[in-house]
């Protein structure tokens, strides 16, 4: 198994650009792309560590995500690191 944590601030003017979105019924560009690169650093770090167990693929990959507060996301990503192997015919 392997995973891996990011907690990242959202910031006060994704904050307000959520709230008019929600008031619009409307999706929150900043939100997204805060969620987003959360996500992408929680990726590398799940990768690095399947490459220091001796991994080259991982299976059974997920994200959990959590708010902290309201300012704050954090972003877990675990599956299972394998060695894919070719075979020969």
């Amino acid at each position: 198994m392997v995973n891996s944590e990011v907690v990242i601030g959202t910031g006060a003017l994704s904050e307000i650009n959520a709230k008019i979105s929600d008031i619009f019924g409307d999706t929150s560009d900043k939100f997204e792309q805060k969620l987003q690169q959360a996500k992408e650093k929680a990726t590398i770090k799940m990768i690095d560590s399947a490459i220091e167990i001796g991994g080259n693929a991982i299976i059974g990959f997920k994200y959990d995500i959590f708010s902290l507060s309201n300012n704050i996301i954090a972003v877990s990503a675990y599956g299972t690191a394998v060695e894919m192997v070719k075979q020969d015919d």
